[in-house]
């Protein structure tokens, strides 16, 4: 399986700054997500 990186940094760059609720991500005070968080 040959992965789209472009398109996983899209998907990324939007849970991490706009839509962080819809992918049950939990910022901290700073901003900042865990790696497992985000690799969940």
């Amino acid at each position: 399986m040959k992965l789209n990186y472009s398109k996983l940094s899209r998907v990324i760059s939007h849970a991490l700054r706009h839509k962080s609720e819809a992918y049950n991500l939990d910022l901290d005070e700073e901003g900042w997500v865990s790696i497992e968080s985000l690799l969940n």
